[in-house]
């Protein structure tokens, strides 16, 4: 199975973004200055759950729980800068 989704990534006056669907509705904010964060979008009949962990300057780690009547599953993906940025000091 394929899935995918495009979202407009719009700036905040306070450091956050917000993550909006295409047509405009907000999916969801995300602050990465603590280094963690987590939200929950409802949509429909599903739930997801999304954590945001910054490992390292230069590792993002992304994961998704998504329950509901429509969808039951879990993905991580993993974000790594190309240059210029280590991950020795990367917690695992």
């Amino acid at each position: 199975m394929r899935a995918g989704r495009e979202l407009a990534i719009l700036d905040t006056d306070a450091g956050a973004v917000v993550l909006r669907f295409m047509d405009g509705r907000e999916f969801i904010t995300l602050d990465l200055r603590p280094g963690a964060w987590e939200a929950v979008h409802g949509c429909a009949a599903d739930r997801y759950e999304l954590r945001f962990e910054v490992r390292s300057p230069g590792t993002l780690v992304e994961d998704w729980r998504v329950r509901g009547s429509v969808k039951d599953y879990e993905a991580r993906t993993v974000w790594r800068r190309l240059g210029g940025h280590s991950d020795a000091s990367a917690r695992r």
